[in-house]
């Protein structure tokens, strides 16, 4: 039997219009490409937005063979507020056999099956870490939402057991899908290429890395201050490059990110394109997670797939991802992370050790592996 399967890509469409994907549009699209490749289903991405704002470039992506519905913020307070499915759901509830919400945009259906993929908790666990007005009335949103779905998909242990505590999801609803990652980091880019990008981008010292949006959770500003809190002969020799958009509401954290110093640079790179991020990542020294808190930890297996040391916090999903691979530290202690920096810097044979775990690590993960746990879920699911 050939399933009909829409698959919620409104986040990846938003990234793929931004040339800037995010954690969720990376799944997201691996995910796709998995599925149509390897499993016999009908597959229509589903894109929630209002029709005149889709671009008919985006027939030409991966996004192919799109349908349209209601715009989800008009979806979430109708289904949150009386209970019930849309109106303008309807049609599309009756074109599929199951619905895929791969990026917490989670429609309430009448007759067909919803698994909903949820990365974490962060709405319901630290509100306060949602950058809006309404971040209340969307954790609630949020909450009410996956309670009405027939399978959750998460990403770690530790995310199922924050689901099961703080979403009442009974533990045998949730199926856990690791991450896994994109293949061009371990494709060894030749040395004069990444030489040529690193001038490029401005770099010439060797360099700690830090990679991903700079919001509060990321931890950016304690990362900054342990690397000011680095011995003199290593802030001589060594930049903190952080390549990563700065979010609205972290406009404070702007003065120490630009400010120059007459010992040590940090050095702020606002984009860096995939093929940049690459060499930027195969290039480092080290590759630094500071994280207070995350549902995976991507940066985690691109990290070890590009042959780099990774430091990572303790915190949350990232013991897990990482287990011995990464030298880890508490995220809140300036000197734990500092000393991590100076550990790995100073002691070339915890560098190299730390280089060949995380090689072997991340042949735990694959993609083909994700989508195939996948697939068990919609069974599961109809």
């Amino acid at each position: 039997m050939s399933i009909k399967l829409s698959f919620g890509s409104t986040v990846l469409r938003r990234s793929i219009k931004s040339n800037s994907l995010d954690g969720i549009s990376i799944y997201t699209r691996a995910l796709l490409e998995q599925i149509r490749k390897n499993c016999e289903f009908t597959v229509k991405t589903c894109v929630f937005a209002r029709r005149s704002s889709l671009d008919a470039e985006l027939s030409a992506t991966c996004l192919q063979e799109y349908q349209v519905c209601r715009n989800y913020v008009e979806i979430a307070a109708w289904q949150t507020i009386l209970g019930h499915a849309h109106p303008a759901l309807r049609a599309c509830d009756e074109s599929f056999d199951l619905f895929h919400a791969t990026d917490h945009l989670i429609p309430k259906l009448k007759s067909k099956p919803v698994v909903a993929t949820v990365m974490d908790a962060i709405p319901l666990t630290q509100p306060a870490l949602i950058n809006s007005r309404l971040r209340h009335f969307k954790a609630y949103a949020f909450k009410k939402a996956i309670q009405s779905v027939q399978r959750v998909i998460t990403i770690s242990d530790f995310s199922a057991q924050e689901l099961i505590e703080h979403a009442g999801i009974p533990e045998h609803k949730i199926d856990i899908t690791p991450l896994a990652c994109d293949q061009r980091f371990f494709v060894r880019i030749p040395s004069q290429e990444r030489s040529s990008r690193l001038q490029k981008l401005g770099i010439q010292s060797p360099y700690l890395l830090f990679i991903g949006t700079i919001q509060p959770r990321k931890n950016v500003e304690r990362l900054i201050r342990a690397y000011y809190a680095l011995p003199k002969e290593i802030l001589t020799s060594h930049e903190l490059v952080i390549a990563g958009s700065l979010r609205e509401d972290m406009q404070d954290l702007l003065p120490i990110l630009t400010q120059h110093r007459s010992i040590g640079n940090v050095r702020w790179l606002k984009y860096v394109s995939d093929d940049d991020l690459v060499a930027l990542m195969q290039s480092s020294v080290a590759l630094v997670i500071p994280s207070l808190y995350e549902g995976f930890g991507l940066p985690v297996l691109e990290g070890f797939a590009s042959q780099v040391p990774v430091l990572s916090s303790n915190s949350s999903s990232l013991p897990e991802v990482c287990a011995d691979a990464a030298l880890l530290f508490d995220p809140l202690s300036i000197e734990a992370m500092r000393d991590a920096m100076i550990s790995v810097i100073d002691q070339p044979d915890l560098s190299l050790s730390l280089k060949s775990r995380g090689q072997e690590r991340v042949k735990s993960f694959s993609w083909t592996q994700t989508a195939q746990l996948t697939v068990q879920s919609y069974y599961k699911a109809m």
